[in-house]
């Protein structure tokens, strides 16, 4: 991998990462925009499609929520909603309790 391909990647990453907590703070359409944007260069990146997840669900846009739960569970065969409690790194009850809410509503169990 060259060094400006990596760096699209890891500039990929902070992004969708820095828009989760974003979109917790009501940024949704944008939120959205920089996951999608990001999955163009990392289109296995778990974190993405499990934000998208929570949004699509909070959103009621079912199709949308099923297409990247699939794709959570495909990535993730032995995720549960007990293990990304573990691995979120959220300090704050109220936006981990979201996300756990939103990843339930969209059929992980």
């Amino acid at each position: 991998m060259t060094a400006e391909a990596f760096q699209r990647k890891l500039n990929a990453i902070l992004s969708a990462d820095a828009k989760g907590y974003s979109r917790l703070m009501g940024e949704d359409e944008e939120a959205i925009q920089k996951f999608r944007q990001a999955l163009k260069h990392l289109p296995d990146y778990l974190p993405a499609h499990a934000y998208l997840a929570v949004i699509y669900s909070e959103l009621g846009r079912h199709e949308e929520t099923r297409v990247e739960a699939s794709e959570v569970g495909r990535l993730s065969a032995q995720s549960s909603l007990e293990s990304w409690k573990e691995r979120l790194p959220y300090k704050n009850q109220e936006i981990l309790e979201r996300i756990i809410d939103g990843l339930s509503k969209a059929g992980l169990k």
